[in-house]
């Protein structure tokens, strides 16, 4: 047994392993000839997590992280099991992670192909977070020209984030994928849960850092007012900060009356002392932001609350060009700190990266991340205790299919349990079966599989 330590009484490792247990009646073999590929947060969670499977007989493992995110004592652990750890890649300046990190999915893979030519899998998983390793997939597998041994009978993939569920070339591919990502738990239970958290830990900093460096109260600039962006915002309106919006939807303003919204970004941009971006997007691809941020009089301090570096990704790349070396490689995770064109200064906090992650065990606390871990594994044992009834119809079908209900629902009621004064949690979880099944069907992405709803 492996798990991650923790700084309170709540235990991921026992949860999941509960839940594991009585989603396969005590099936410890469950993941007989399975081989497992992913992309993770490498964090005390994802320990947890991957002891369980490992306890449900998961025996051959190859798992990637992310420079800015992994705890390498939890990578060291992921080694312990017995699993293969692909290190993370160097960055060649800001702005890079991207190459970087296909770096580290070339790698996966082709570890991954040196195991499957050596023995054959029933089963091969991908197991993804941000849609990188799924759309790397080896055309080898699915070219009935090639000769490659040991082909894997049935192939799935698992994604769990928007960013790849988002990304253009994430349908299509030549396999079924589940979309945790989309999932009611996920986007209605957890997520608002640590935005919240994510805000207080960006109001902190203001108040910690910010405020006392900048000497005034500062003016907060939103941009992208979704779930994320709402949760800072209304953090910052409660510590009394001013704080400005901008969302590309227009519709999206509540009644606050104290945020101001913005029709044009660039004017946001050109007002606010602090600028955190929620988008998962580039906010300074369009020229008139990036010229905002570079031709800015005031000091302005930009925060990531998104994807990887995204957020300020075009602006990286500017100050990337103007400031690189021969030889010279810039820590990519530290605060830069780089003098504009006009003799401002813009202090972009953790290298562009999201603030929530700080290569420490825990970027969120886990009693309120391990939804996610839930599903993952949930979603992986299905895969496997169903992959020999069901095989006809995985190979039948290769869509993007919803998170099942069935997993869901094991999922929201346990939530329900540890969190007994959450009022309307507890108003969710008493409907009966059927109308909470609908509910939870209604309002996640994917098809419905049929194949996997069945299994037991």
């Amino acid at each position: 047994m492996m798990q991650s330590s923790l700084n309170s009484a709540f235990n991921a490792y026992y949860l999941l392993h509960e839940l594991a247990t009585q989603f396969c009646s005590g099936n410890k073999k469950t993941f007989d000839n399975v081989l497992l590929v992913g992309v993770q947060h490498v964090l005390g969670t994802t320990v947890d997590m991957l002891s369980v499977m490992h306890e449900f007989g998961l025996k051959e493992a190859i798992i990637g992280g992310k420079n800015y995110s992994t705890h390498m004592e939890s990578a060291e652990k992921i080694e312990k099991l017995g699993f293969t750890y692909v290190q993370d890649g160097c960055q060649l300046g800001y702005g890079r992670f991207d190459d970087c990190m296909q770096e580290v999915v070339h790698r996966i893979w082709f570890e991954a192909l040196r195991k499957i030519r050596s023995k054959k899998f029933d089963l091969l998983i991908i197991l993804d977070d941000g849609a990188d390793l799924l759309r790397a997939t080896p055309g080898i597998f699915f070219d009935k020209k090639n000769t490659l041994a040991n082909k894997p009978d049935l192939i799935v993939g698992v994604e769990q984030t928007r960013g790849g569920t988002n990304h253009p070339l994430f349908n299509g591919l030549p396999f079924p994928i589940i979309d945790v990502a989309g999932s009611y738990v996920k986007t209605n239970i957890e997520y608002p849960k640590v935005a919240s958290l994510i805000a207080k830990q960006i109001s902190s900093l203001i108040n910690e850092a910010i405020l006392r460096e900048n000497g005034h109260m500062p003016i907060i600039g939103v941009l992208g007012y979704g779930c994320m962006g709402k949760a800072i915002a209304r953090e910052c309106v409660a510590k009394r900060f001013p704080v400005i919006v901008y969302d590309k939807n227009y519709e999206v303003q509540d009644n606050l009356d104290q945020i101001t919204y913005y029709n044009h970004s660039a004017v946001m941009i050109s007002n606010a002392d602090i600028i955190i971006g929620c988008t998962g997007a580039d906010v300074t691809l369009e020229p008139a932001n990036l010229s905002a941020l570079l031709y800015s009089k005031r000091n302005k301090w930009l925060i990531s609350a998104g994807s990887k570096d995204h957020e300020f990704y075009s602006l990286l790349g500017t100050i990337q060009n103007e400031t690189k070396g021969l030889g010279y490689l810039p820590h990519p995770f530290t605060t830069i700190h780089y003098e504009n064109h006009v003799g401002a200064i813009l202090n972009v906090i953790r290298g562009g990266f999201p603030v929530n992650f700080t290569n420490e065990e825990h970027s969120v606390a886990p009693e309120h991340i391990w939804p996610t871990r839930a599903a993952l594994m949930l979603t992986c044992l299905l895969i496997a205790q169903s992959r020999e009834k069901h095989m006809k119809y995985f190979l039948r079908n290769i869509n993007v299919f919803a998170l099942p209900e069935r997993i869901q629902i094991l999922i929201l009621k346990r939530y329900c349990e540890l969190n007994p004064s959450d009022i309307e949690l507890a108003r969710l979880c008493n409907m009966p079966h059927q109308k909470l099944a609908q509910l939870v069907a209604n309002h996640s992405d994917g098809e419905a599989f049929g194949g996997l709803v069945r299994a037991e």
